[in-house]
């Protein structure tokens, strides 16, 4: 288990990388909506690790306003990540009743946000690992600036 010194230098080696590389929150098209509706999750597997860094053009979605209104409210952290909030996600097999959410519950939060009427540009949003744990990681939200 990594300690939290540990998954601070390692998530701002990510940022540092990030930025580089360019790197930008993946967005998603009703395309891969759908395909995740199916239980695709291949779409999934390419948000990007972005550690500390938010990408010129985009700032984090204080997702913590609005946790209230999702199902799994409970599973995201709006205590970190600069008060944002972030969705916090199982990297592999953990059940349904575990602190971390499944792949499907997270694909459902992204549903629940993408189909937000209360949310303006919902569908314009991007993701990307915003912490990585050894067994979870903190998926931040973001919007175009």
């Amino acid at each position: 288990m990594m300690d939290l010194e540990t998954i601070k230098y390692l998530n701002s080696k990510a940022g540092r990388k990030a930025k580089k590389d360019h790197k930008e929150p993946l967005t998603f098209t009703t395309e891969i909506m759908n395909t995740l509706c199916l239980d695709n999750i291949e779409p999934i597997s390419t948000i990007p690790d972005l550690g500390n860094h938010a990408p010129k053009g985009w700032k984090r979605f204080d997702l913590g306003k609005i946790k209230d209104q999702f199902r799994y409210s409970h599973k995201i952290y709006n205590d970190d990540n600069s008060g944002y909030g972030a969705f916090f996600v199982d990297q592999g097999f953990g059940s349904e009743n575990e602190p971390a959410m499944t792949i499907g519950q997270f694909i459902h939060s992204i549903s629940q946000l993408w189909n937000n009427p209360n949310v303006s540009n919902n569908k314009k949003l991007g993701y990307g690992i915003v912490e990585a744990g050894q067994f979870q990681v903190k998926i931040g939200v973001f919007q175009p600036a």
